[in-house]
Formats: C-alpha cells, sequence, structure tokens
C-alpha cells in the first residue's frame, strides 16, 4: 500500500493542476485502491497492505492514514474547507438550525478546485 500511496499522491497533486487532464486517472485509481485493497470487515477497516481484496493480510494503518490525507487532497482544499465544514456542523448542533447543517453538508461535498 505504501508504494500505492506515494503514486497517489502524485496524481492528485496532477488533478489539482490538470483536473481536465487527470481527472479520469484520478478516479480509476481511486476505485482500483477501493476494490483491491479495501477490507471493510476488518475490526478497524483499513487498506490490505497487498492487493487480496476483504479478509487480507496485514494492514499498516501508518500507511492508511497517509492515505486519508491525500483522499481528502483530492477532493478538498482541506485546510480551507475542513475548519468552515467543523464549524457549520458545530453551529447546526448548537442552533439545532437546519440551515447550518446543509451549510456544512455542501462545504464538505463540493470540491474546491485551485486554479492553475
Amino acid at each position: 500500500m505504501w508504494a500505492n500511496g506515494l503514486q497517489y499522491s502524485v496524481v492528485v497533486a496532477a488533478a489539482r493542476r490538470d483536473p481536465q487532464k487527470y481527472e479520469g486517472l484520478l478516479t480509476d485509481f481511486s476505485s482500483g485502491l477501493e476494490e483491491g485493497y479495501w477490507d471493510p470487515s476488518a475490526p478497524v477497516p483499513g487498506f490490505n497492505a497487498y492487493c487480496s481484496g476483504p479478509d487480507g493480510t496485514d494492514k499498516y494503518y501508518d500507511d492508511n492514514a497517509w492515505m486519508a490525507i491525500s483522499f481528502a487532497e483530492a477532493y478538498k482544499n482541506t485546510c480551507v474547507n475542513a475548519p468552515a465544514a467543523a464549524t457549520a456542523l458545530h453551529l447546526a448542533l448548537l442552533s439545532q438550525d437546519r440551515k447550518q447543517l446543509a451549510w456544512a453538508l455542501r462545504i464538505r461535498t463540493e470540491p474546491t478546485r485551485r486554479k492553475a
């Protein structure tokens, strides 16, 4: 998984730089990782160290943590959007205001693309 993490990070950077050219590759790479490595049935779900599907080999959770960072970078400008989404969620919980919840979900689900 470690090598995939490095490669995925490079594809993420390429897709942020030139989305039109690399978004398809990013989507395919993400799907391949999920199909070949993801094990949702483990006590702590995660990516297997080797391509073996569910109930597979060891999980190196430090590699999984790096993958989580890359996934976040792939779909968000995390340093900007994550705090805003968290704030909107807190406000929604405190105020029971569904508009705040809608904002939190919108911030979380709409990717922010940096212009080249």
